[in-house]
């Protein structure tokens, strides 16, 4: 995987990582918030649902409702029959569908660039980046990348050793 920082002339993909989870969304020309993320005033990039104070997006909550494996038990005591139940959920879609952007600008807010500090995870250290966590790691403990090195060559064998302490 390439890894580019900075201006690249010729791309015209994005991507955007979130700075609590790790999820990725990427594609052509997107933007951030098509890919369900926001950014505070002081850079960090995290999706929608880490918001403070905020809730999941209507979307995802549609998406995660309709992907559920007993929506057809949950929609039959709304309906008469069994062959109701797809008109249904069909109809239920596009009402929606028609209640989505409505609902997401109240829930998540309609910021007009940059999420207020007080909603990020990472100001308010709700959250750590993994950056951040090492960055105090290293000053708090005084913590080398030469004492850690050393650290592990006296434990382990070999690197396969350490991969393996790793997954347990």
């Amino acid at each position: 995987m390439k890894i580019r920082n900075g201006f690249v002339s010729n791309s015209s993909s994005s991507s955007f990582i979130c700075d609590v989870c790790g999820h990725d969304e990427s594609g052509y020309d997107m933007t951030i918030n098509e890919a369900g993320m926001v950014e505070c005033e002081h850079g960090h990039i995290f999706c929608e649902c880490h918001l403070i104070g905020g809730e999941k997006s209507y979307e995802k909550i549609r998406e995660e409702f309709f992907k559920r494996d007993d929506i057809n038990e949950v929609i039959s005591d709304f309906v008469d029959s069994e062959e109701e139940v797809e008109d249904f959920i069909n109809e239920l879609k596009e009402d929606i569908d028609n209640f989505t952007e409505f609902y997401d600008d109240r829930i998540v807010g309609d910021y007009d660039e940059y999420v207020p500090i007080e909603k990020c995870p990472l100001c308010s250290f709700k959250s750590i980046s993994d950056e951040d966590f090492i960055s105090f790691l290293k000053k708090d403990k005084e913590i080398t990348k030469e004492s850690i090195v050393k650290e592990i060559s006296l434990k382990f064998k070999d690197y396969q050793e350490f991969k393996d302490w790793k997954k347990s």
